[in-house]
């Protein structure tokens, strides 16, 4: 599957040469107009101070090979990456920007390759290119959006607008009409997907403040050719309304909301509804108008927060309508009502004790058949008695009870279960002045009960696992060595399994060449049903190149081997990857000479 050495350095040089130049001059014409407006607003806003630019930047490229034999390829047998984030600063106002070159182009959702920039001048900020914004958690909350915006904060007051594509056309392919296609999850081609959103607010961000925000998201039905339009999703709109706030009632207890209210359109294609006896409908139907398919749902998160010194704790209540969803945010959780409190003691400098309980429930329209109650909890213990010696404890409880509406069901499917957790993780850690000695060990027990039997209750589950690690570091000569075993068992009625297995890794400065390397090596032994199942071993090599001026180059191996047999799922298979790469982190400072 993969390519000899010509081959695979022909390819390289094509792949970075034609396939980045043509994206070169975006990545430049950032740069400048960036630097621009830079200049424009530093000239316009000028001080008595000689002016001063800097300029820094971090910088990464990554190539990697990979080859396999007796599977199918988990990856491209050629992928590069390509991405860095500058900043140009001249005086106090700074022109971050950031550019993303990829050879994963070909994407279902946004494309790989992406630039954006964010330059401020005091309270004013510009945004431009690929951004992730986020004015609340219901409404705009970080979706990666290619557009231009602006957020605006003098005094006390929060403006802020941006607009951009969410998601690019994607025609259906022609010998593959299956919406959405096999293998790319619920992402397939689609409609182009654009939004704006805006956000206006009062108060400091630590203070008691308010926020209104609202965002708007649609698909464009011209962006697909008609005759594709039936192996398509229907095209669909979405308008947010959110209202969030903090109230401080003192320095350490403050109220905490946020809202919002989202209205849905699944089918933007379908007849829309007779506005004629509402007021404003004509305003209502420029922003948002209603259809057949449209659905109206709300969320919200509310919650007091209290703070001391040795003390804090939480009390949150947070619902979600079923299928709420924003064309702003990529994923919630929805048909969820839920009830939490987080309290954390530090008791002594030795001693801190944290942990949460609370309820959950589902079915909130009562839609379902069924309806999933939890009663969590969880707390954890950390000990430090010396520099020595530390202890951690855990413990979690997660109970799921399913009622059933439809008295026709039978009791058996009902589902009554409990997941329990214990863990212990102790350390001790030795010191002086050549070498530093860490002993670590976590063993983790957890227990899946079902609380009733039948024909159809599922099986309980038991897993236990247990790692050991040794660190030996040398600190003079930066010699690190760290064996671990690790142990792993998990059992059923149904089945068992168990891996027992250990690695190593060395890391030193080489003596020959300035170059710091890194080797690591492990080996699992798997058992299915007390018959050996075959064994993985993995090697890898890593070497690290650092310069003076900021750059380093890395190179590394990793080879990776699965021995099956008959009663092991996965086949015998082997696969290689080779990787290169090189960073680059500067900063430079440089000072306007004054006239003499």
């Amino acid at each position: 599957m993969g390519r000899n050495l010509p081959e695979f350095t022909g390819y390289l040089w094509k792949v970075m040469v034609f396939q980045t130049f043509n994206r070169t001059w975006l990545c430049i014409l950032i740069v400048i107009s960036g630097f621009a407006a830079s200049a424009q607003m530093a000239t316009g806003f000028g001080t008595d101070q000689a002016p001063w630019m800097q300029v820094s930047n971090q910088m990464s490229v990554s190539i990697e090979h990979y080859s396999v034999r007796g599977i199918d390829g988990r990856q491209l047998p050629f992928t590069y990456i390509l991405n860095g984030s500058p900043t140009i600063q001249i005086g106090e106002t700074p022109v971050p920007f950031s550019f993303t070159l990829s050879s994963f182009q070909n994407s279902y959702q946004t494309p790989f390759n992406q630039m954006g920039s964010s330059p401020k001048y005091k309270w004013i900020q510009v945004h431009v290119g690929y951004r992730n914004l986020s004015f609340s958690n219901f409404t705009l909350g970080g979706q990666r959006m290619l557009g231009a915006g602006v957020e605006l904060t003098p005094g006390r007051w929060q403006f802020g607008f941006f607009w951009g594509v969410i998601r690019r056309a994607i025609a259906p392919d022609s010998l593959n009409t299956d919406v959405p296609p096999p293998g790319s999850l619920f992402f397939g081609p689609g409609y182009r997907r654009s939004g704006y959103g805006a956000k206006i607010g009062f108060g400091k961000k630590d203070e008691s403040n308010i926020t209104l925000s609202m965002f708007r998201g649609k698909d464009h039905v011209q962006s697909i050719d008609e005759d594709l339009r039936t192996f398509v999703r229907k095209p669909e709109v979405n308008m947010v309304l959110g209202l969030a706030w903090r109230v401080r009632f003192s320095e350490r207890l403050s109220w905490v909301n946020d809202m919002a209210i989202s209205a849905y359109t699944r089918n933007a294609a379908a007849d829309s509804l007779d506005l004629s006896d509402v007021p404003y409908a004509e305003t209502i139907g420029s922003i948002f108008m209603p259809m057949e398919s449209s659905q109206y749902l709300s969320a919200i998160e509310t919650g007091l927060q209290y703070q001391a010194k040795k003390f804090k704790a939480s009390v949150k209540y947070r619902r979600i309508d079923p299928d709420f969803k924003s064309m702003g945010i990529f994923f919630i959780n929805s048909d969820l009502q839920e009830y939490t409190f987080n309290p954390t003691w530090r008791m002594s400098k030795k001693i801190t004790v944290s942990g949460s309980v609370g309820y959950q429930q589902d079915n909130l329209r009562d839609i379902k058949q069924r309806t999933t109650e939890r009663i969590i909890y969880r707390g954890q213990l950390d000990w430090t008695p010396n520099d020595k010696f530390g202890l951690g404890l855990n413990h979690s409880n997660f109970g799921i009870t399913q009622n059933a509406l439809a008295p026709n069901i039978a009791d058996t499917t009902l589902l009554r279960q409990v997941n329990t957790t214990y863990g212990v993780q102790p350390r001790y850690t030795l010191r002086n002045d050549r070498v530093v000695q860490v002993f670590m060990f976590n063993a983790t027990y957890q227990e899946l009960s079902n609380a009733f039997s039948g024909a159809f209750a599922p099986p309980d589950v038991n897993t236990a696992q247990i790692t050991g690690v040794y660190s030996w570091n040398l600190v003079k000569h930066a010699l690190s060595i760290n064996p671990s075993i690790t142990y792993v068992e998990v059992a059923s009625s149904l089945f068992s399994t168990r891996s027992t297995g250990g690695a190593v890794s060395v890391s030193s400065p080489l003596r020959v060449v300035p170059v710091n390397g890194t080797v690591q090596s492990a080996v699992y032994l798997n058992t299915v049903d007390g018959v050996r199942g075959g064994s993985t071993i993995s090697l890898s090599v890593q070497l690290n190149y650092k310069l003076k001026n900021g750059m380093a180059f890395q190179g590394g191996a990793q080879y990776l081997h699965n021995s099956g047999s008959v009663s092991q799922t996965l086949p015998e298979f082997t696969e290689v990857r080779l990787r290169a790469g090189f960073t680059w982190a500067i900063s430079r400072s440089i000072k306007k000479k004054e006239k003499e």
